[in-house]
């Protein structure tokens, strides 16, 4: 999508500095939008493809978190805290980023289905972020590996 249609150049059958370097292996559909401003050019682009819908309503509200450090909201006594301080302040939030918790645990899974059952009841929604691939130390000693330090 461009509206400086003479500043790109491609060449799929030939190895030319700035072309993509080798013959496509399947068909290959390409679109050119060319059009005097970008507000054209995206306006055909969705004509094509169809318009993004929105985001839902609740996020674009109040997402209280903390950070996994802290460990606040890493067990329901601290979920359950910032619930209490939220209402009795009068603070609107729409979702809870529920940060630290051991996910690897299975151990905690009642309270953590408990905890979620809690916020969803209130109309919250619960994101859950765990250590995206760093597990904890202690998981790797219960499964026979040593320590990361």
């Amino acid at each position: 999508m461009s509206h400086r249609a003479p500043a790109y150049r491609a060449n799929v059958w030939r190895r030319d500095p700035g072309t993509w370097p080798s013959r496509p292996t399947a068909p290959l559909d390409v679109y050119l939008f060319l059009h005097p401003n970008p507000a054209l050019a995206l306006g055909a682009y969705t004509a094509l493809t169809g318009r993004a819908p929105l985001p839902p309503d609740w996020s674009f509200g109040v997402h209280v978190c903390r950070h996994a450090r802290l460990a606040e909201f890493a067990v329901p006594k601290g979920v359950r805290e910032m619930m209490h301080n939220m209402e009795a302040k009068r603070l609107p939030y729409s979702s809870v980023i529920i940060e630290g918790w051991d996910t690897y645990d299975t151990d905690t899974y009642d309270a953590m289905r408990e905890i979620v059952t809690e916020l969803r009841g209130k109309g919250k929604k619960v994101l859950v972020y765990e250590a995206c691939g760093r597990l904890p130390d202690p998981w790797f000693i219960r499964s026979g590996g040593k320590a990361r330090h």
